[in-house]
């Protein structure tokens, strides 16, 4: 018992630790773009909300293949040499695919306007933006490897800081169009420039390049090019679609109130996923498969259900109120989208941060065929509605109704590949059925029997935090004393 629950403290003291500075700092970042936030919606208008969030849409999914997911496997090698033979490649794909892309419209101009649609003017933006994104992956990735978490905790403030502070001078200033859009690039660009700085000591002379080694390195890690590239391809497409489906077929207010509900509901999930899947990862490759690893995970698990569940019910029920409140009248119905992705949002909580083990296990092609074959499902009902005259908010739902049941099958297989395996899979499942239904028991008799509008509203929020707070505490601490 002694010796189990010193590797147990072994592994969970300095993953808390790690942990806690990503944490601080991706809440200080989420907290600048919350704030931020209701000042930018009354100084733009949802369509320029609609057509920023598609040119970060396209940027996304370029820096996505740019890079062809090299980055992923900085982390693994036990050689600092190979380690940045990995990093030049994903650099230089990245480079390569960044000037192939921001040449294009001029070699195919009119294919390219017609493509692109309201996006064709800003086309310039997506490759700078994506060069600017990827580079922002690979370095977070080489500070993982050097647990130097610090700085991206510094990353993330500078982006979200220098994206809110630059989009609100330009619009008060009038100082251009699409203001979003360079608000981002500019945040974007701080970032990257800070973790350059901060990382420069991981960056030191290795001597001259040998092309051998940098190919042989290629050649090992191929695994991440084939299949995560693919993989994230299918996830950022199918996350990103409903945007880009709205905005080419001309709803651009639609794709603006969509993108601020993403946006807000981004928030937690964002907060969980860059505070614990570096530190989980690193975790995961070291000691995956141990009884301590198990029982860090699944007490983060259950911890997350029992504390999440009754604020993200709570959001459910009042989202429109509160969109109409804090962002302004016209911004009520983001908060409709916000009501309907809310479930999707929550179970994000649990497949955002663990996805990694499928790369510790050298088992990519299955999280490909889960992604690939709900993402596929995704993109054939969006656009089959849509063809068919189907309102925006329909086709947000049946979308949503996919995705819970990928998350659900997304979920099992990193119990699987765990080694939890599928009767704590069960289990668990219980559990968060349960924690949900005890938050709806709360909120439902607010709603219908309670004050009105905002002091409803205020109790529904009091009920949820009280609800929240000592269910997490308790699960938590129930799990480290077994």
């Amino acid at each position: 018992m002694t010796v189990e629950y010193s590797r147990i403290m072994t592994i969970s003291i300095p993953f808390l630790r790690h942990t806690a500075i990503l944490m601080g700092g991706t809440a200080l970042a989420q907290a600048l773009a919350l704030l931020a936030a209701p000042v930018l919606t009354r100084l733009y208008q949802p369509a320029d909300f609609g057509v920023f969030a598609a040119v970060t849409a396209a940027a996304a999914i370029l820096s996505i293949i740019s890079t062809l997911r090299y980055e992923l496997a900085i982390v693994l090698p036990k050689s600092e040499a190979e380690a940045a033979d990995l990093t030049l490649i994903a650099m230089g794909t990245a480079v390569a695919f960044a000037v192939a892309a921001f040449v294009l419209p001029w070699l195919l101009p009119s294919s390219v306007e017609r493509l692109l649609g309201p996006l064709a003017p800003l086309w310039w933006s997506v490759p700078v933006l994506a060069l600017l994104m990827a580079s922002t992956q690979i370095l977070n990735c080489v500070a993982n490897r050097h647990r130097a978490y610090r700085a991206i905790a510094s990353g993330l403030l500078l982006q979200q800081g220098g994206t809110a502070g630059f989009s609100i001078l330009i619009a008060a200033f009038a100082m251009m169009q699409n203001g979003l859009v360079v608000g981002r690039l500019a945040g974007q660009f701080g970032a990257v420039a800070g973790l350059a700085i901060l990382l420069r000591y991981a960056f030191a002379a290795r001597g001259a390049l040998n092309w051998r080694q940098i190919r042989e390195a290629a050649s090992r890690y191929r695994q991440f090019p084939i299949f995560n590239v693919p993989y994230s391809l299918f996830g950022t497409v199918s996350k990103e679609f409903l945007v880009l489906a709205f905005t080419a077929t001309g709803h651009l207010s639609a794709a603006g109130f969509y993108g601020l509900a993403r946006t807000v509901l981004t928030v937690p999930i964002s907060f969980l996923s860059s505070s614990l899947s570096q530190v989980f990862y690193k975790e995961a490759a070291t000691s995956i498969g141990t009884p301590a690893f198990e029982s860090l995970m699944l007490g983060l698990l259950r911890g997350i259900a029992c504390g999440m569940a009754p604020l993200f019910v709570f959001a459910w029920f009042w989202s429109p109120l509160a969109f109409a409140l804090i962002f302004g009248e016209n911004w009520r119905e983001a908060g409709q989208y916000a009501s309907i992705l809310m479930p999707m949002a929550f179970l994000a909580l649990f497949t955002s941060w663990p996805e990694r083990i499928f790369e510790v296990r050298s088992k990519q092609q299955y999280a490909l065929g889960i992604q690939a074959t709900f993402d596929i499902a995704s993109l054939l009902t969006v656009i089959l509605l849509l063809n068919n005259g189907y309102s925006e908010i329909a086709v947000a739902r049946a979308y949503v109704a996919i995705q819970i049941a990928y998350h659900v099958s997304y979920l099992f297989a990193v119990f699987v590949l765990s080694g939890l395996g599928a009767r704590r899979y069960l289990g668990f499942l219980l559990l968060l059925a349960s924690a949900v239904a005890v938050s709806l028991a709360i909120q439902l008799p607010i709603q219908r029997y309670g004050p009105p509008d905002y002091v409803g509203m205020l109790f529904g929020a009091l009920a949820a935090i009280a609800v929240a707070a000592p269910c997490a505490i308790y699960s938590f601490r129930s799990r480290a004393r077994s």
